[in-house]
């Protein structure tokens, strides 16, 4: 991790320790996700040590107006150099459990991204490779990170609550099997 990534991650980290409450109003639905406990590790399942990553436990309410549809407990993992299908490895990604739900997060810094035509049309297939890949992203210049950190970390858990949303409202049937149990 570079120096602006570790800049970005420990925002995450700090954000999500101080309970920040990520929304999605949408037309029919609100969702909140009220992060709740973070945890870092460096080491993977067997011991091996890895990137480092975030385990954020969190709590899903799903409202229709004022009335509570559902509530869930859940967890976001947060991983630095993450690789993507065999293929490119991404800044961050976030997962979730309740349901899969995945968000790949960039940081653009200026020497490497757009500033030349074919430097534009790898980030351009790179985009696609992992919206295909079940990756839709969010893309943050160094200059964002590193003069509104803590803006950025809560601009990504927004996003990545619509994103939820977006898959609830497209799955509700599997949505309701992971809240009531039947995966």
């Amino acid at each position: 991790m570079n120096a602006i990534e570790q800049r970005f991650f420990d925002s995450i980290y700090s954000v999500a320790r101080n309970g920040f409450i990520a929304q999605h109003i949408g037309s029919q639905i609100r969702i909140d996700m009220e992060l709740t406990d973070v945890s870092v590790y460096d080491e993977d399942d067997d011991g091996e040590k890895c990137s480092p990553f975030l385990y954020i436990e969190n709590k899903i309410k799903v409202y229709n107006g004022k009335n509570l549809l559902s509530k869930t407990n859940s967890c976001i993992h947060v991983a630095s150099q993450k690789k993507v299908n065999d293929g490119y490895i991404i800044d961050f990604e976030l997962s979730g459990d309740i349901p899969i739900v995945n968000m790949a997060v960039e940081i653009d810094g200026h020497d490497w991204h757009e500033k030349t035509k074919e430097q534009a049309k790898s980030d351009k297939e790179r985009s696609r490779f992992l919206l295909r890949s079940g990756y839709p992203e969010i893309r943050f210049t160094g200059s964002e990170i590193y003069s509104k950190t803590s803006d950025c970390a809560k601009e990504m858990f927004n996003t990545y609550i619509s994103v939820y949303y977006t898959y609830v409202m497209s799955n509700p049937e599997s949505h309701n099997a992971y809240i009531h149990g039947n995966k």
